[in-house]
């Protein structure tokens, strides 16, 4: 193979890398998203069991606030509740959802709260299942 083939299969390697890669980067981040999403809305649903309220942030999946039944921390760190593109995870409470912020600017527009192709999870159940707790718990 003389120089100059070996210098076009360089080129070519390059630019199929260069092509490639950054649709691997993108679903990788989604993949790694939704296995936090899926992890954070298991934390509020189990926050949500023992204290019998819906957890409201969720930073509160890391510290006691003074909530009675709190059994926490339900994650392991703060850094569980950041995004893959380096923002925070949000809950929208409205929707009963946790996701990627409307207003988070490092994450493409398309998968925070409300995009196209939002990625989200939700949290928390109805507490009208829940049995009846006994006064005074």
């Amino acid at each position: 193979m003389s120089r100059i083939q070996a210098a076009l299969l360089a080129v070519l390697l390059v630019v199929v890398a260069v092509v490639a890669l950054p649709p691997y980067l993108d679903t990788r981040k989604v993949s790694g998203a939704i296995l936090d999403l899926e992890l954070i809305a298991d934390a509020a649903l189990r926050y949500e069991f023992s204290t019998a309220v819906a957890c409201g942030t969720p930073s509160a999946l890391l510290a006691d606030s003074g909530v009675d039944g709190w059994q926490g921390p339900y994650l392991t760190s703060d850094s569980d509740l950041i995004t893959p593109w380096g923002g925070r995870y949000v809950f929208d409470l409205d929707r009963g959802l946790v996701g990627i912020g409307a207003g988070d600017t490092t994450a493409p527009a398309k998968y925070r709260l409300g995009g196209e192709a939002e990625l989200a999870m939700p949290i928390g159940e109805d507490p009208s299942w829940w049995p009846a707790r006994a006064s005074g718990s």
